[in-house]
């Protein structure tokens, strides 16, 4: 999904890149694995089938949050990659202003960490 993200642009930066390599090693996901998994984003790009995650909703918050630093890790924020980030909020049953909420809160630093019962509180607000 993040390497969806990162594509939707048609660039994938460095930093992007950057912070996915980060993601994938902390998930235990090999370089060799994540190429391949890029490689295949690439062939596939605007033929993918629908993404299906089930997760409890502290799991969908961190995914969307990984979603808005992937979108802001190269600093710039196109309108694609909301699009792409608010149709994953939908998915998760969160209205697309949950987006614009993440947005303002979260940082493309991995360093500075977001409040993360803060998050989960006023994410409740944006429940579909």
């Amino acid at each position: 999904m993040m390497i969806r993200l990162a594509l939707v642009d048609n660039l994938y930066e460095a930093s992007e890149q950057e912070f996915i390599q980060e993601y994938a090693k902390i998930h235990n996901v090999n370089s060799e694995e994540l190429e391949t998994i890029v490689q295949e984003e690439l062939q596939n790009k605007g033929n993918h089938e629908p993404i299906s995650l089930q997760t409890d909703f502290e799991g969908k918050i961190e995914i969307l949050t990984d979603l808005v630093r992937v979108m802001k890790a190269d600093g710039q924020v196109f309108l694609s990659e909301i699009r792409f980030c608010e149709m994953i909020a939908n998915m998760f049953g969160f209205d697309s202003k949950s987006i614009g909420f993440l947005s303002k809160i979260i940082y493309n630093d991995k360093d500075v960490q977001p409040n993360w019962s803060r998050i989960e509180s006023q994410m409740r607000n944006y429940v579909a």
